[in-house]
């Protein structure tokens, strides 16, 4: 069983966080002060859960979901994802489609790997394998806006933090998971639930322009975009949670 952990009172959201990321990563969040009721998890390997195998794919940290919403009492919530979040949360969605009342994809996409990007996969897991601090003293900056690297700089070392949190297997099996997960395009466009994007234009693990090119103009999607990089909830903690609170109590949770 996933570590988990339930906040306030009211209609469920489920906070699904990002790679080499924790539950912490929501901390810029209140939205129990909102009148929902919040549900944060560390997925495997990841914060206080144990890894479970040399690979973690997408479906199998659904399934996990599954099992704590189970065990929670909770059929059907709203759901904020990050970045490996978001991936998750597509693949519960397809095969749960009656747990997600809508959900904000928070700088994620549905996009599955390009062939370049499967060989960085490999080459990500090489390194982590050979020198985990090395691997995440080096990948963890590259997820921030370039430009304000050392303005950033108290902001990359709480992503350190957490990175260093999580098991290096968990780091392993995570970036495999993601390596071979599918192309979830056509769920989104098809989906019967509302969904957000939210978006930074300086993202250099997720294609902002190729998000908006694919999905503007469908009337369940909103896209958002912010001038930030991958890791809004420490870029622009308040902009992004205004964006996602407004998108719960203007239409939909």
């Amino acid at each position: 069983m996933l570590h988990y952990e339930i906040k306030g009172s009211g209609k469920a959201v489920v906070l699904v966080h990002g790679f080499m990321e924790n539950r912490k990563m929501w901390d810029f969040l209140s939205l129990e002060d909102s009148g929902y009721q919040t549900i944060s998890i560390d997925l495997p390997g990841h914060g206080l859960s144990e890894s479970e195998f040399v690979l973690h794919s997408m479906d199998f940290m659904a399934d996990e979901i599954v099992e704590v919403l189970s065990k929670a009492g909770i059929a059907e919530a709203y759901f904020v994802s990050h970045s490996m979040g978001g991936y998750v949360t597509l693949a519960l969605m397809e095969k749960y489609p009656n747990i997600i009342k809508g959900m904000t994809l928070f700088f994620s996409s549905p996009f599955k790997d390009t062939d370049e990007k499967k060989i960085q996969r490999l080459r990500a897991v090489e390194a982590a394998q050979n020198n985990i601090d090395g691997f995440i003293k080096v990948g963890v900056p590259n997820l921030f806006n370039p430009n304000l690297l050392q303005d950033l700089e108290d902001e990359i070392n709480i992503a350190k933090g957490w990175a260093k949190e999580a098991t290096q297997q968990g780091i392993m099996a995570a970036i495999l998971g993601m390596r071979e997960r599918p192309d979830r395009t056509e769920l989104v466009k098809k989906a019967d639930i509302p969904i957000q994007m939210i978006c930074g234009t300086f993202d250099s693990a997720i294609s902002t322009e190729l998000l908006k090119k694919t999905f503007e103009g469908y009337s369940h999607i909103a896209i958002k975009e912010l001038p930030i990089g991958h890791m809004g909830h420490l870029e622009a903690p308040e902009s992004c949670e205004k964006l996602i609170l407004q998108f719960l109590q203007k239409k939909y949770v």
